[in-house]
This record gives C-alpha cells, sequence and structure tokens, in this order.
C-alpha cells in the first residue's frame, strides 16, 4: 500500500502527492543524479549517418561573416543505404515544460496522446546525432524522416524516434518536416531584424518547432498507402484483363 508502480528507473522523486522536499535541496538531488545518470550512460553512436558539414549554397548554411569566413553549420547524412521504415535512433535532449516563448532551435515537441501532457525535448545543449537534422524546405520535394512518438518496449517510456519514410542511400541528407509555424515565425523575425528563435510563438495556430508524429498517425499513414497502391494495382490488373479479352494485349 502506498507505492506508486513505476516501470522505469526513477532519477528524480516526482511531485506525486504527499510532503515535498526542500525546494533547494530537490534541485540539487535533481542535478547530481542527473549528471551520474549522464557520467553511466554507455557512450555510443549512432550507426548508418554521419555529422557532415553543409555547403554555403545548401538553405539551412549560415551566414558568411564579415571576413567572408561562413560561421558553419552541418546536416545529417546516411553513411549507408537504409531501408525504409527505419529506426535510427532517438531524438533525445533536455525535456522540459513548454513555455510561451522559447529562444531554442532545436525543439520537438511531444503531446502524449493518453494523458494529454504537453513538453518539449530541447537539443540544443544536450542531444546526439538528430540534432542536426534539417527541414526538407528548399532542398528536397518530401522529408525522407520524421520523427515519431512511441513508447520504449517494456518500460513503456516515452521516447521520440527518427524513422525513415522511403529507402534513403548513402550520402543523401536526413530530411524532416519542421512543420509550416516554423516558417512563419522565421519570417516574423527577419521582419522584426530580431535574432533567430528570440521570439518563438507557442500559442495557436501551432508551436514554432518540429512535432513529433503519433505511432498510429504514422501507420495509418503507412496503411492509407498501401491501400492506394493495391487499389491502382487492381485497377490495373481489372484493365489489362479487359484488354485481353478485347484482343488488345501486346504480343
Amino acid at each position: 500500500a502506498g507505492v506508486v508502480y513505476a516501470p522505469f528507473l526513477l532519477w528524480v522523486e516526482p511531485a506525486v502527492g504527499g510532503a515535498r522536499a526542500d525546494a533547494a535541496d530537490a534541485a540539487t538531488d535533481a542535478a547530481g543524479l542527473a549528471s551520474a545518470r549522464m557520467e553511466m550512460a554507455q557512450w555510443r553512436c549512432m550507426g548508418g549517418v554521419s555529422i557532415q558539414p553543409l555547403p554555403p549554397k545548401h538553405p539551412a548554411a549560415a551566414p558568411v561573416g564579415a571576413a567572408g569566413v561562413s560561421a558553419g553549420a552541418f546536416g545529417l547524412f546516411a553513411s549507408v543505404t537504409l531501408p525504409c521504415g527505419a529506426v535510427l535512433g532517438n531524438y533525445t535532449g533536455l525535456v522540459k515544460p513548454q513555455r510561451a516563448y522559447d529562444t531554442s532551435r532545436y525543439l520537438v515537441e511531444v503531446c502524449e496522446r493518453r494523458t494529454g501532457r504537453r513538453f518539449d525535448i530541447d537539443a540544443a545543449k544536450y542531444g546526439n546525432e538528430t540534432r542536426f537534422i534539417n527541414d526538407y524546405t528548399g532542398i528536397a520535394p518530401q522529408p525522407n524522416v520524421a520523427f515519431v512518438l512511441h513508447y520504449a518496449a517494456g518500460a513503456g517510456e516515452v521516447a521520440v524516434s527518427v524513422v525513415t519514410q522511403r529507402l534513403i542511400q548513402p550520402g543523401e541528407e536526413l530530411l524532416v518536416d519542421y512543420g509550416c509555424q516554423f516558417w512563419l515565425d522565421e519570417s516574423a523575425e527577419e521582419s522584426a531584424g530580431s535574432s533567430p528563435g528570440s521570439s518563438r510563438s507557442r500559442s495557436p495556430p501551432p508551436p514554432g518547432e518540429a512535432v513529433a508524429m503519433d505511432t498510429a498517425e504514422v501507420e495509418a499513414e503507412a496503411e492509407t498507402e498501401t491501400a492506394a497502391e493495391a487499389n491502382a494495382a487492381d485497377v490495373a490488373d481489372t484493365a489489362n484483363a479487359v484488354a485481353v479479352e478485347r484482343g488488345e494485349g501486346g504480343g
């Protein structure tokens, strides 16, 4: 009795009823445990991808400075052939509450459907290779990867995976859809002459950052595409059968 079910390790005691510890002590404990968790984590790199500098004419390339030297910008590229539907890894970073304005340019919004909770994963200071994935706008007709919300096997903890949307060849840049609001915010900042990310709007319309798709949404899209392909194949088969009956088939 009085035990809260926990399917994963708790590095900080959550505020779930009862008396709360002193704020200063709680903050100190949280910081210490977060550092310990990082130290104990096995250092590993994502396979099949590589971080590469972007050419000056790339839409996401950093502006060239007064000395004529680019400030530097990077992208994430496939280093091997990546099949469609491959899970490349998780988008990682600092989990934090959503705020009306946020200066970070590395936010992924998460909306957990079952509880309705919304939060951000911020990879500005902490993250892995996935923080270098650029938006597809001006680079490709469609994104080739997606941020997908899922639940880890066993523990059921929420995570955001990077999943390929088609076959990706070695040397191709991995590109995602940041969402239209991101570009509306960018345009507003340029017009106002403000620094990038200084007024990242979070009020409706949708937040100005990449949004993790729910697994159900991805599966529904895949089922729709599969159904469309099957329907197109049925139509083609019917047309061929009619052509054969009329003697129109090629010999």
